[in-house]
């Protein structure tokens, strides 16, 4: 038997340790109840406020220590900066060098790093490190690197975060406390990479001379996600207060249930443009059946404020804005012509070939919708968009087995807040035949690109599985 005072005491000591008011168990008259039943009371309370305790934990990232004058910043949100080295957009062997550098420099204490960043100041030949680990650092942890790499400055910056540096006094600019004044990433997962185009690191150099003709010179996000199957990749900047959020989007169009290639475009740089022109529409539209009857440049000027869709080598499908039948015969060169007679104004009579505009479109009936012929094309009207084929399958296809572009978007995590402005999508075969496939990691069987906005921030988004 344990005796009472015993018990008390034992009782009074777990209370004492785990900083409960002794008063909250005796208002439970614990002293009228059974030993065992207290000590389960008590563990009760004790899950209680552990699960109060992690619930109120605040969570922040190292993102939030970084210093103001940060002109580059390299963020890995987890461990998995193994998991792919593949280039995307650019050569990843120089930020994988630094996860390497660190590895070198940590030890076997790299096991605890959950959030790396690599970043650098005005000072841009110089880099640093801000680590969140797993648990707390101790004193001792920081004492043995120091010993152990002399050539570098430890610095606690609280119980989770460690900042490396050769700068002995930069840990001065660095807040313990949490801060957000450095523009953050939309999505903080994957591998975040923040820089000033006129100061970034070389790595990043062929990748700005791409983004100079669609982004100005503030500062750019790029963020690589993996989720196991398919890869995003966005590029993006914070909107200027004046600039303007576009009202045109392609997200109402209607897409066939298979298709090869999409080239959904409202109003791109003029370099882009040209180089949609000689590399998508030359190289996979131009050749289709039926595709050559348009004047080339009126063809030019159309494609780029409309959706040009390559179902298969056979059938193609244009999207616009603007009823086909009201401008048909301006489009079509080829049209049979038919003589008309003419007077000049001094009276002589003359013959001119002029188009058969007499040609009549050809109405048919698919349930309750309806599409119209006119010699070797086919059209249709949904909502308010309006649909041309060489394929009067394609058409039907559109009627009756048609999804939305939205849903096709959502394997690419956009959400109702982003207007997509601008869109291609090519297969694997079409990925082939433009040649992307060397810029891409191991075997894609799709690519979509998108040039997107929303209220915040523009840019592009690279999607691919």
């Amino acid at each position: 038997m344990i005796d009472p005072e015993q018990d008390r005491e034992i009782k009074n000591h777990f209370l004492r340790k785990n900083n409960f008011n002794v008063d909250f168990l005796h208002s439970l008259k614990i002293k009228k109840t059974p030993w065992p039943v207290t000590y389960m009371i008590a563990l009760v309370v004790v899950l209680i406020s552990l699960t109060w305790w992690f619930s109120v934990k605040p969570e922040f990232s190292a993102y939030n220590f970084l210093p103001d004058n940060t002109t580059f910043y390299y963020q890995w949100t987890d461990r998995d900066w193994q998991v792919d080295q593949h280039t995307i957009i650019f050569d990843r062997a120089v930020p994988l060098a630094k996860i390497a550098d660190l590895e070198n420099i940590l030890e076997v204490m790299m096991a605890q790093i959950e959030e790396v960043i690599w970043f650098q100041t005005d000072n841009i030949n110089e880099d640093h490190y801000l680590l969140r680990v797993v648990g707390n650092l101790s004193k001792e942890e920081i004492e043995y690197l120091t010993k152990e790499n002399s050539d570098w400055f430890f610095t606690r910056i609280n119980d989770q975060i460690l900042l490396i540096t050769k700068q002995e006094q930069l840990s001065e600019q660095l807040s313990p406390a949490l801060v957000n004044k450095l523009p953050m990433a939309q999505r903080r997962v994957g591998e975040n990479i923040y820089f000033d185009p006129t100061q970034a690191p070389e790595f990043l150099n062929s990748l700005i001379q791409y983004l100079k003709t669609d982004f100005s010179e503030q500062e750019i996000f790029l963020q690589l996600d993996f989720d196991g199957k398919t890869y995003l990749v966005d590029i993006y900047q914070v909107k200027n207060e004046e600039d303007e959020t576009e009202d045109t989007s392609w997200s109402q169009i209607s897409l066939p249930k298979k298709f090869q290639a999409v080239l959904a475009i409202n109003n791109l740089s003029l370099e882009t443009q040209k180089w949609l022109s000689q590399f998508i529409v030359a190289k996979l539209f131009v050749d289709l059946p039926g595709f050559y009857i348009f004047d080339e440049n009126i063809l030019n000027n159309l494609w780029q404020t409309s959706s040009l869709i390559k179902i298969d080598d056979q059938q193609w499908l244009w999207v616009g804005h603007n009823d086909w039948q009201e401008y048909i015969f301006s489009l079509l060169p080829n049209f049979t012509t038919k003589e008309v007679a003419r007077t000049l104004v001094d009276g002589t009579l003359y013959t001119e070939l002029v188009k058969n505009t007499e040609l009549e479109f050809q109405n048919f009936s698919l349930g309750e919708q309806s599409y119209w012929q006119m010699g070797d094309l086919f059209g249709v009207q949904v909502n308010d968009l309006y649909y041309l084929s060489n394929s009067e399958a394609s058409i039907k296809n559109i009627l009756l087995h048609s999804k939305s572009a939205t849903d096709f978007w959502r394997n690419c995590s956009f959400n109702s807040s982003s207007l997509v402005t601008d869109w291609v999508h090519l297969d694997d075969k079409s990925i082939a035949i433009i040649g992307l496939g060397e810029y891409l990691p191991n075997k894609v069987d799709q690519l979509d690109i998108f040039a997107y906005q929303n209220h915040l921030t523009h840019g592009y988004r690279l999607c691919f599985e």
